[in-house]
């Protein structure tokens, strides 16, 4: 039958009063009839009702708490987004369903316990409004479609996030350094400009963070900033470091040109034939030690000091021959100057010979559409004409044989120069002036017989001798063994170790 609740309603102005004190009595009413309910015709009803309620409680929650389960996923996979945490009202329907998951669990114990008199009287009502509040709450998923927002920044977010972004950077500084280690191997600009932006950021935030209490907006900016560097830290798969040519010229350590005595006029001469484009082979010669190679490397010095070639080469190589020459390593080495990989052996094959003008043919490709110098030091036999070579040998012949356009001969020292020469490697005035050893520090001069090498060799070994008896033993020791000293520069070590 209908159930009546007086309403307490005219006409007129509302009363508040009145309102509210209706409302309260209507609520009451409302109680009022549902216990009616329950002990009348509600008890026998949830009676008859209960089994078929408890089977849909127990399909129904379960239901529910698959939802709740994928709704917990779906919330943590969007958490592990930078600063997003899940909404209040998606962590508060989660724990309701937890409650009543529990609630359910104990009414279903209740039920196993309670005969079946006492159950339909006093769980009865509870299985339907259980029943009741599962649907309710599975309703309820239908409007939770925003899971996960934005968390609100704060300095300690800042500063964790930050930090994070420093170990990015210093991994990536790792890595670049070993892939560096191959001369051939630079870093990219794009590595180099994320870098600085972090380092510049880095230095922000530090001092950023060291202020009393930084307000939300300016946490926010600093953040996002913070936030692109990293998403731009991976790179995208593209490279850090890429491969690049050589150096067109590459500096050797050598003398200043003040300590070349002598080779001034040497230089000026080679200079020349290296702007005259009618000479293409240069052959320097002269005995062992009169500093052939020293003249060699200032050449290529200046070439590097002038601006990788000063206008006339594109790429200028220098390459030490020596006697026992092996010409797949000197491909190998020439090769390594232009950013070619050549062998340096045949493997034990057998056919050097085959691979050497194979090589050949693949370094005149690429020489061929260059400009380039070839300094090839201590040379002694003929080798491959190229385009301009610089090359130094002992001997006129092998110039000959080189098919040098010309040849520049470097001269012993005169008797002035080589006294300056030895004067500025022994740098002692005062030993130098005794009365007593300056005659004996001529005639060990005389005894070098104009070679660079050996006065700079005898000069630094008579730098700390003092006394007049130990000069008089060093000139005998070089009249004794002029003939070595002549002959070769195997000489220097030995007998610089006597005097």
């Amino acid at each position: 039958m209908p159930i009546i609740i007086p309403c307490f309603t005219c006409f007129g102005d509302q009363d508040p009063v009145r309102d509210a004190l209706a409302g309260t009595l209507q609520s009451k009413v409302g109680e009022l009839v549902s216990v009616l309910w329950d002990w009348t015709l509600g008890w026998p009803t949830n009676l008859i009702l209960l089994s078929q309620n408890a089977e849909l409680l127990d399909k129904e929650m379960e239901e529910l708490k698959e939802m709740r389960n994928d709704m917990k996923r779906r919330v943590e996979c969007e958490e592990a987004q930078p600063s997003m945490e899940r909404m209040d009202q998606v962590e508060g329907w989660m724990a309701r369903v937890g409650e009543l998951d529990v609630q359910v669990s104990g009414f279903r114990a209740a039920r196993e316990r309670q005969s079946i008199w006492i159950t339909g009287f006093c769980l009865g009502r509870t299985a339907t409004e259980q029943l009741k509040r599962v649907r309710q709450l599975t309703s309820q998923l239908g409007n939770l479609n925003t899971v996960v927002g934005t968390a609100a920044p704060d300095a300690d977010v800042l500063g964790e996030e930050m930090k994070e972004l420093r170990i990015l950077r210093d991994d990536l500084m790792r890595s670049v350094r070993i892939k560096e280690a191959d001369p051939q191997m630079k870093r990219t600009h794009l590595e180099k400009e994320w870098v600085e932006m972090v380092d510049a950021l880095d230095a922000e935030v530090v001092e950023f963070l060291r202020s009393q209490s930084p307000g939300y907006t300016e946490v926010a900016k600093k953040l996002r900033q913070v936030r692109k560097l990293k998403s731009q830290g991976n790179f995208d798969g593209k490279e850090v470091v890429t491969q690049v040519p050589p150096d067109a010229v590459e500096a050797v350590p050598s003398k200043p040109v003040s300590s070349i005595v002598g080779g001034e006029e040497t230089l000026s001469e080679i200079r020349g034939h290296l702007r005259n484009e009618q000479v293409g082979i240069i052959g320097v010669y002269g005995m062992g030690g009169v500093g052939k190679t020293t003249i060699l490397k200032q050449i290529n010095n200046e070439l590097c000091a002038a601006g990788t070639h000063g206008g006339l080469f594109d790429v200028v190589i220098m390459i030490t021959v020596s006697r026992v020459q092996n010409k797949l390593a000197i491909q190998k080495d020439i090769g390594e100057r232009i950013g070619l990989t050549l062998a340096e052996d045949d493997g034990g094959a057998g056919n050097s010979s085959r691979l050497v003008e194979h090589q050949a043919r693949t370094l005149f490709k690429a020489l061929s559409r260059k400009r380039f110098l070839l300094l090839l030091d201590d040379v002694w036999e003929q080798l491959v004409n190229m385009c301009k070579v610089v090359f130094t040998t002992r001997s006129e012949e092998v110039c000959i044989d080189m098919g040098a356009h010309e040849k520049v001969q470097v001269n012993l020292l005169s008797e002035g120069q080589s006294w300056e020469l030895f004067r500025r490697t022994v740098r002692a005035n005062a030993i130098l002036d005794n009365p007593s050893i300056r005659p004996l520090a001529e005639k060990a001069v005389t005894q070098c017989g104009g070679l660079p090498l050996a006065l700079i060799t005898v000069g630094r070994a008579m730098a700390n001798k003092k006394l007049p008896q130990e000069w008089s033993a060093a000139v005998k020791a070089l009249q004794d063994n002029a003939q070595e000293l002549r002959g070769s520069n195997s000489w220097s070590i030995g007998l610089a170790k006597g005097l």
